[in-house]
């Protein structure tokens, strides 16, 4: 037996009891629907004649009235009503009717009173539509080591929802530790990333969301097991050119995020390795094209090795020995010599060595020692005429491009100040010119006196016999 009540509640709270005996109660339904009906229309006409105590126009919805209102005065109304009690679950259709009744108690004479309907609408009325939470399956605890690769899991496959496809399911995370682990959705998998250098324990929070914004969620644990990191040794060049019988420092770059203590050791007795400036200094005994050296790196529990390839060798070493300025009182515009004396003390001979002598910003001249053994001594001389009087400088260097080999390149400059005096006066100079006229007058003197010496010392007229 099925019983139903139709009032309107207007109270926040709601209170059902229900009393019954030898029976059983199979539901209780509330509908919290709040439709409204509204109608606008008019009354005009006379109301001459008409009994309005008995006249009057209802409403009736699904069948059961509604509303009423007597007809006894004339011009607009609109009526206002709930009409939620009167709808069902099972009733999907909406059946609003309005009728009239006029009653008349007149003399005869005649009258005319009309009711118009001008608009009928209903508002507030919704449906529910009830949508459940998604349902995926349980992740459980995540394990993993220090620096290893990461893991994708099964996850949207794993997922229903009564309304919403798996696939159109939305995910979110929020992880503890943000420094240790990385997690984020790679198509319908989740993928877990153990970021570098990181260990330790983090919660995981994956939500899914179906398209109500009903969701599913859990909360797992992840365990990053620690590691021993194995030290790390930057790669040296592949082959180190070093003199031999020479110590040749060579820096050793090197670290180990976890540990302090390491120990750096090298296969060759002449290879030695300072941990305070992390160098070291090789002194190899011979000449050889080749020659490796193992080094080592070792924390408590791991050695890396990495092998330092040095190509030794015999090197020239250029140096001036001496600059000489061959002139005791230089002055402005004398050419003055410099003589460049060089020598190769190093182990190999140099070959085509270039000596720049420059003044300021003015080039003396470039010259060139053909060949220097290893402990000679050659010379070379640049003639130099210095233009301005004053302290000036000459600059030599030696081997300015760089095409010789040597074990230090620091030394191939010197510079020479000297002081330059003013120049000489010209004696030739201070003379006066002799004029034109008198040129013109010795010239014609000398001509006079050429045509004397002519007819006085000329042979005499030949006569006729």
């Amino acid at each position: 037996t099925a019983v139903e009540t139709n009032q309107k509640v207007d109270n926040e709270l709601i209170r059902i009891r229900v009393t019954i005996t030898d029976s059983c109660v199979d539901k209780i339904r509330l509908d919290y629907n709040d439709p409204s009906l509204s109608i606008d229309g008019r009354v005009f006409g006379s109301l001459d004649g008409l009994a309005t105590q008995y006249s009057r126009w209802k409403v009736f919805v699904n069948g059961q009235e509604a509303a009423y209102q007597l007809i006894d005065e004339l011009g607009n109304f609109n009526l206002v009503t709930s009409i939620g009690q009167y709808l069902d679950s099972e009733v999907s259709e909406l059946t609003i009717k309005i009728q009239s009744w006029f009653n008349w108690d007149s003399s005869g004479s005649a009258s005319s009173t009309l009711l118009e309907i001008n608009s009928v609408q209903v508002t507030g009325g919704f449906t529910v539509e009830w949508d459940e939470d998604p349902v995926c399956q349980t992740i459980g605890p995540q394990y993993f080591s220090e620096d290893g690769t990461g893991i994708l899991i099964p996850f949207l496959d794993r997922c229903t929802d009564d309304r919403t496809a798996s696939s159109d399911l939305s995910v979110s995370f929020t992880t503890s530790q943000n420094l240790l682990l990385n997690a984020s959705m790679v198509q319908d998998d989740i993928r877990l990333v153990v970021l570098p250098d990181q260990h330790g324990v983090a919660t995981v929070t994956v939500t899914a969301y179906d398209e109500a914004g009903n969701y599913w969620t859990e909360t797992f644990i992840v365990y990053v097991e620690e590691v021993d990191d194995a030290p790390v040794v930057a790669e040296f060049p592949s082959i180190i050119p070093i003199e031999a019988g020479v110590p040749t420092t060579i820096i050793l770059s090197y670290y180990d995020i976890d540990s302090t203590g390491l120990t750096v050791t090298t296969d060759k007795s002449w290879a030695l390795v300072d941990l305070s400036t992390s160098t070291i200094t090789v002194t190899p005994p011979e000449t050889t094209s080749a020659v490796p050296v193992v080094v080592s790196v070792c924390d408590q529990t791991t050695c890396v090795n990495q092998t330092l390839v040095l190509e030794v060798i015999t090197l020239a070493e250029l140096s001036i020995e001496e600059v000489l300025i061959d002139a005791s009182d230089p002055k402005e515009g004398d050419v003055v010599p410099v003589r460049i004396y060089v020598r190769n003390s190093g182990n190999s001979e140099a070959s085509l060595v270039s000596i720049r002598c420059q003044s300021g910003a003015n080039l003396v001249a470039i010259k060139s020692i053909p060949l220097l053994q290893p402990g000679e001594l050659g010379v070379v001389t640049c003639d130099w005429m210095p233009n301005e009087q004053g302290s000036q400088t000459i600059t030599v260097e030696l081997d300015r491009a760089n095409g010789i080999l040597e074990s230090n390149e620091a030394n191939n400059v010197q510079i020479t100040t000297v002081e330059i005096g003013a120049a000489l006066p010209d004696e030739s100079s201070s003379k006066a010119p002799i004029s034109t006229i008198t040129l013109w007058s010795i010239t014609v003197i000398a001509v006079a006196l050429l045509i004397t010496a002519f007819l006085l010392f000329a042979p005499k007229k030949i006569k006729k016999l």
